[in-house]
């Protein structure tokens, strides 16, 4: 079996088509390859979760002098990595700090501040939309909504 092969009977035929469009996209060159800087993103916003010791390891693998990897290259990756199946009750320990009633909500300025400064922190503007969305003018953050949504995507 390819890398192709591989990463679609883990995440799925259009699921992988949408992963390879999407490196189409950043293929600016149309050479096949794209730039080591661009996997990250190009991971996360297909649904994986890797951290960012993953992906320097994978990084220094796989790219080469140029710092260019292929497609078969980053499918390889996707396929070691997995797909992050995190529960809704492991992800909203990240909030139970800041939530010590257990009431499922934390303040629109501290669901702010650990979106954009904890982690793999979110530019502020799309912090902002993300609170605009959610809350509706409210001063607290439902965590647990918020994640329900995420997850489904």
């Amino acid at each position: 079996m390819g890398a192709k092969e591989d990463a679609e009977a883990i995440f799925g035929e259009g699921n992988v088509q949408r992963f390879l469009d999407a490196f189409a996209d950043r293929d600016r060159g149309g050479t096949g390859t794209i730039s080591g800087s661009e996997v990250p993103h190009l991971l996360r916003s297909n649904g994986l979760a890797p951290t960012e010791l993953q992906v320097s390891q994978y990084l220094a693998e796989a790219g080469g002098p140029d710092g260019k990897v292929t497609t078969d290259q980053v499918l390889s990756f996707c396929v070691r990595t997995g797909k992050d199946e995190s529960t809704l009750d492991e992800l909203s320990l990240f909030f139970a700090p800041f939530d010590p009633d257990d009431k499922g909500v934390v303040p629109k300025h501290v669901f702010r501040n650990l979106m954009t400064n904890v982690g793999e922190s979110f530019p502020p503007e799309q912090v902002d939309d993300m609170i605009a969305d959610i809350c509706g003018g409210a001063n607290e953050i439902d965590y647990r909504n918020f994640l329900s949504v995420i997850m489904q995507k």
